[in-house]
């Protein structure tokens, strides 16, 4: 399954209701890696991340799971999660510049999320919380306030601690479907 964009790839696998909306950073500077791309071989931090944080123990090896890579997305989606990005294209700089750089896409992420319309928003990166959790809650959005760190680079058990925290606090809800 090979896709021509980010956005194709994201809209292929766009629930029918968005029941919890993941707010990420920006696409990877490698192509490649995306998210929602099913063949990604390395580096592919997020979905693991994300998979092993929503699925706990169903998500086995990863080194196997990548091979199912589709079958999770496509579970992922029938349970009502969808994963966009704050900043549709890859940023190259880093720290408190990319809090201003997410900043100013404030409007056009709203009317993103406005249209989505789902049940609760989850950001995903220090960077993201702190350039736009104001923003959306000021503007009536469901955001849950947690300034999750990004699941790779040596974050990944605090990250997953603090996804079970919410869980397990009732701040999120989880829905799974039955495959």
């Amino acid at each position: 399954m090979n896709f021509n964009s980010y956005e194709s790839a994201a809209e292929y696998f766009k629930p029918n209701k968005t029941r919890l909306l993941f707010l990420a950073e920006a696409p990877p500077s490698t192509p490649e890696r995306y998210f929602y791309y099913p063949d990604v071989k390395e580096q592919d931090a997020l979905w693991i991340g994300l998979m092993k944080a929503i699925y706990g123990e169903q998500f086995g090896e990863v080194m196997l799971e990548r091979y199912r890579k589709i079958d999770w997305l496509k579970r992922f989606q029938s349970d009502g999660y969808r994963l966009i990005d704050a900043v549709k294209e890859p940023i190259f700089s880093g720290g408190s510049s990319n809090v201003q750089i997410i900043k100013s896409h404030l409007n056009d992420i709203v009317n993103e999320i406005q249209e989505i319309n789902p049940d609760q928003i989850l950001m995903i990166k220090v960077t993201v919380y702190d350039a736009l959790y104001y923003g959306l809650k000021n503007r009536g959005l469901p955001v849950v306030n947690a300034r999750l760190p990004f699941p790779g680079s040596g974050r990944q058990a605090d990250f997953h601690r603090m996804f079970a925290n919410l869980v397990e606090s009732g701040k999120i809800t989880l829905t799974h479907s039955s495959q």
